[in-house]
C-alpha cells in the first residue's frame, strides 16, 4: 500500500494546527488527513528544518568568524605601518628580522583579554602565543595579498635597515679608533660622571660622536654635525655635553670647562672624520630609502585597499 503523500498546502495546515496545539486526532478530523500520513509528514519537515536550521547557524558562524580572520589580517597591516621604525637609533644593532619579530609581540585583542583568562597568571606563556599567532597572520596577510600588494617594498625596507646597521657598526669602530688615537697622543685626565675616566671615557666619547653624525645623517647635513656638539653649563661646577638638537638618550656631564672644551675638542674632531667618509654619506642614503619605503608600505597597506583583496581571496587559515 503506498504512503500517502501530503501536499504543500496539506503540510503547511498540519504545520499550523500543531502549532497552534492540535492533538493528531483533531488533525485527522479538521483535515480529513489520516494522522498516520501527518504525523509522519510533520516529523519529515521537522527533521529538514533541524537541518536548515544548523546549516545556517554554522553559515552564521563561519561569517562571523570571518569576520574576525579579516579583522585580525587588518590588524597585523596596521601593526606593520604604525610599528615599523622610520629611523634607527645611532646605538641600535637588531638586524631587520628582529624588529619584525618585536612587531609580533603585540597584542591584537588586549582590549578581549582584560578579563581573566588561563593565561593570565604566565604573561611568557601567553606572549609565545601572541607570537606565533600573528607570524601566522602575517603569513595569512601575504597570502591574501600577493597579486595586489607590492611586498618587495618591506623587502626593501629590511635591505636598507640591515645595511644601515653594518655602517652604523663601522662607525663605531671608525670612531673607537679615532679617539682612541688621541687618547694614546694626548693622554688627557678626563672623568665623565656616571661612566668614568680612561679608556670608558673615550668609549663612551667615540659612541657620543657617532651620535651626532648619525642625527646629521638623519638631517641630510653631515657637513653640519659638527656643529651639534656644543657644551653648556649645568651648574657652577658642571658642564652638559650636547650631541644632537633633539635631546639624547644619554647625558654625558663632566666637571670644569676646561674639561668640557677638550671633551668637545675630540668628539668634534672625531664628527668631522667620520662625516667626510663613504660609510656616513652611505648611512645617509640608506635612513632616507628606510623613511621613504615606510611611508610607501603605509599607502599599500590601507585598510580601503586591502579588505577587497582579502574579500575574494583564500588563505590557509580562513574560516570554512
Amino acid at each position: 500500500m503506498r504512503k500517502r503523500v501530503l501536499s504543500g498546502n496539506e503540510l503547511e495546515a498540519v504545520i499550523r494546527l500543531k502549532g497552534g496545539g492540535a492533538s493528531w486526532l483533531a488533525v485527522e478530523r479538521e483535515k480529513g488527513i489520516p494522522r498516520r500520513a501527518a504525523k509522519r509528514a510533520y516529523e519529515e519537515w521537522q527533521r529538514t528544518k533541524s537541518i536548515e536550521e544548523l546549516k545556517d547557524a554554522r553559515r552564521d558562524i563561519a561569517r562571523e568568524e570571518f569576520r574576525e580572520h579579516l579583522r585580525d589580517i587588518l590588524g597585523i597591516a596596521e601593526v606593520i605601518v604604525m610599528d615599523l621604525p622610520r629611523q634607527i637609533l645611532y646605538r641600535e644593532m637588531r638586524v631587520a628580522d628582529q624588529v619584525l619579530d618585536h612587531l609580533w609581540e603585540r597584542d591584537l585583542h588586549v582590549e578581549e583579554c582584560r578579563v581573566y583568562s588561563p593565561f593570565s597568571s604566565k604573561p611568557e606563556i601567553k606572549q609565545r602565543i601572541i607570537i606565533r599567532q600573528n607570524r601566522l597572520l602575517f603569513q595569512s596577510l601575504l597570502s591574501h595579498t600577493r597579486e595586489g600588494v607590492r611586498w618587495e617594498v618591506l623587502e626593501q625596507w629590511k635591505q636598507e635597515w640591515n645595511a644601515c646597521i653594518d655602517f652604523l657598526k663601522m662607525l663605531h669602530t671608525e670612531a673607537q679608533e679615532i679617539v682612541g688615537n688621541i687618547w694614546t697622543k694626548q693622554k688627557p685626565e678626563i672623568e665623565i660622571q656616571g661612566v668614568g675616566g680612561g679608556k670608558k671615557a673615550a668609549e663612551y666619547m667615540a659612541s657620543k660622536a657617532v651620535e651626532s653624525v648619525w642625527r646629521g645623517a638623519e638631517m641630510g647635513k653631515l657637513m653640519g654635525a659638527c656643529d651639534l656638539v656644543r657644551a653648556v653649563p649645568a651648574d657652577e661646577e658642571k658642564w652638559k655635553l650636547l650631541f644632537t638638537d633633539v635631546g639624547s638618550d644619554r647625558e654625558m656631564v663632566v666637571k670644569g670647562g676646561d674639561t668640557a672644551d677638550v671633551v668637545v675638542g675630540v668628539c668634534r674632531w672625531t664628527v668631522k672624520n667620520l662625516s667626510r667618509g663613504d660609510l656616513a654619506e652611505k648611512a645617509a642614503i640608506s635612513l632616507d630609502i628606510i623613511r621613504e619605503k615606510a611611508g610607501e608600505l603605509e599607502e599599500i597597506l590601507n585598510p580601503l585597499i586591502l579588505r577587497p583583496l582579502i574579500l575574494r581571496t583564500r588563505c590557509d587559515i580562513c574560516p570554512a
